[in-house]
């Protein structure tokens, strides 16, 4: 039981078995995400990219791996399209007391509407 719960640990003991299991997860995991990055990006030579080495994002901007990122309303200018949010506002949280408070003051008030509307209008109870 457990058997591949911690393939690898920094601390313990590494067997050649646990290197063999990561090895497969990690290439089963490459492979998923080669097939979700083809789906996504069907241009893109997958083949000259998905090498597994690392290298900096100016460089695979360079050789068109990479994708553009940029900020929102950079993003918004270059379509030329208004930016969607128009407002940010603060609210700063109630403690409790204040919400209890307030829930009081509302559970009270409708009560007090509720009587209202039982009264006739010489202050006599409606049954």
């Amino acid at each position: 039981m457990g058997q591949y719960k911690r393939t690898l640990t920094l601390f313990g003991h590494n067997t050649d078995a646990a290197r063999e299991k990561f090895t497969e997860e990690l290439e089963d995991t490459h492979a998923l995400f080669k097939e979700f990055v083809s789906r996504y990006r069907p241009a893109l030579d997958m083949q000259a990219v998905a090498t597994g080495e690392a290298g900096s994002a100016s460089a695979r901007s360079r050789s068109g791996s990479s994708m553009h990122w940029a900020p929102a309303m950079h993003c918004c200018r270059r379509r030329r399209a208004p930016p969607t949010c128009s407002e940010i506002r603060y609210v700063e949280r109630k403690g409790l007391g204040e919400r209890l408070g307030l829930t009081i003051e509302g559970a009270v008030e409708r009560g007090v509407a509720r009587a209202a509307e039982r009264l006739d209008g010489r202050g006599n109870w409606l049954r």
